[in-house]
């Protein structure tokens, strides 16, 4: 699973949730809409991904398309 949002507490978060639910759950973050994009063409393959749609750089639904695109 990917998260990713410019606000580390919301990623605290969703990890504490997920943790709480399964604790075998893989969760890699990202903090930028650029570290996000680096993330996804290193070649990770991710089941879910949540993305922040108003992150500073590039908005979430650009990242979708980056994705949507490799």
């Amino acid at each position: 699973m990917l998260v990713a949002d410019d606000h580390q507490l919301f990623i605290d978060g969703i990890r504490h949730i997920l943790n709480k639910l399964d604790a075998n759950v893989a969760i890699t973050e990202s903090n930028s809409a650029e570290q996000a994009i680096e993330i996804i063409e290193s070649g990770h393959e991710f089941d879910l991904v949540l993305i922040d749609l108003d992150m500073p750089g590039m908005d979430g639904m650009s990242i979708l398309k980056r994705m949507h695109e490799r």
